[in-house]
């Protein structure tokens, strides 16, 4: 079993995920690194039927939407996670390309998650906008959740809005130990 011993404090919502024994070392101790992956950047994608799915971020189990509330027929609608209902506005479907991208398309909207203004830096708020033939509506599959294909950014969910980040190579958090054996 595996968690947090003696003179290591927890902060945050830090959870050792993957304990790896890398190797002993010259003095006869032996190294094992602990990793932790941003789970903000991953989604599962709940089948609904009809070729339509909730996405569900992996951290907050919450679902992936259009907010209703405000412009939701609009370009520049806000996208937001909210607890999983099901409305038309939580189900997307994945509009394809050749090469393996494609387009995530709003069930109610008919829109597509867009980054304004082809926005490459990170902290960039996602939205959607009128689908068209553009490589920042563009996503592929990618170790580390969503990847966009013109920023190269991975959709990311910091706080209840949709970003454009750095995607995470699962080692946002590393914490090394050396033990006895």
């Amino acid at each position: 079993m595996y968690g947090l011993e003696t003179g290591y404090e927890k902060t945050g919502d830090f959870k050792i995920k993957s304990p790896a024994l890398i190797g002993k070392q010259a003095d006869g101790k032996w190294e094992i690194k602990y990793f932790d992956v941003n789970w903000n950047q991953f989604w599962t994608w709940e089948d609904k039927g009809d070729g339509y799915y909730q996405i569900v971020n992996r951290r907050s189990k919450k679902c992936l939407e259009v907010d209703d509330k405000r412009l939701i027929y609009k370009n520049g609608a806000i996208l937001q996670q909210w607890s999983c209902y099901g409305n038309n506005n939580q189900l997307w479907r994945k509009n394809y390309f050749p090469g393996g991208t494609f387009q995530i398309v709003n069930k109610k909207s008919k829109r597509c998650i867009d980054i304004p203004g082809w926005g490459k830096s990170n902290g960039v708020r996602l939205w959607q906008w009128r689908c068209l033939d553009q490589a920042n509506q563009k996503w592929q599959m990618h170790s580390n959740g969503l990847k966009n294909l013109d920023s190269h950014k991975c959709l990311d969910l910091p706080d209840h809005e949709l970003y454009n980040l750095e995607c995470n190579n699962g080692n946002a958090f590393m914490l090394k130990k050396i033990i006895d054996m």
